[in-house]
């Protein structure tokens, strides 16, 4: 089983990198064969292509949401992002439930298993290249949670 593990975001803007940190910090493990990490700042339905071609999928990204705390992680599977008011979770154009469904109703191979991890920014505004510490400690967390999932 092919295995991609996507970290998204963008690496001059804060805690946008998120999911870019965690991404590098996975690439570093042992990780099951089969098990492929990328890193890309592409949103919307530029994700597609990198989506194609793998029978599961990791998302790590950033998420936007002033009812949690800076660098909580939250874990949802593709129909469960459906299911919540669109566009609500990640911030970028186009949300990751409408590109989804955007490949899916296209007929583009997509996995069949799509799992998102997503890091709670506290500031995804300010230019620069470092997290703030709460952020980067739920980076480290997602990370933890998704080697437990993927070796088990």
């Amino acid at each position: 089983m092919k295995t991609k593990i996507l970290g998204v975001g963008n690496e001059m803007m804060g805690d946008d990198r998120a999911g870019l940190y965690a991404a590098h910090l996975l690439s570093n493990h042992n990780l099951p064969p089969n098990t492929v990490v990328e890193c890309t700042s592409s949103i919307g339905l530029n994700l597609l292509d990198l989506l194609e071609d793998c029978q599961r999928a990791f998302i790590i990204d950033s998420m936007v949401d002033s009812s949690l705390s800076p660098g909580t992680v939250m874990r949802f599977t593709a129909s469960e992002l459906d299911n919540r008011q669109k566009n609500q979770y990640l911030h970028h154009n186009l949300g990751l439930a409408d590109t989804l469904a955007f490949g899916a109703q296209n007929g583009l191979e997509m996995p069949p298993e799509i799992i998102i991890y997503a890091i709670c920014a506290q500031d995804i505004s300010t230019f620069g290249e470092e997290l703030s510490p709460l952020v980067e400690k739920g980076a480290k967390k997602a990370v933890l949670l998704i080697l437990q999932e993927i070796t088990a």
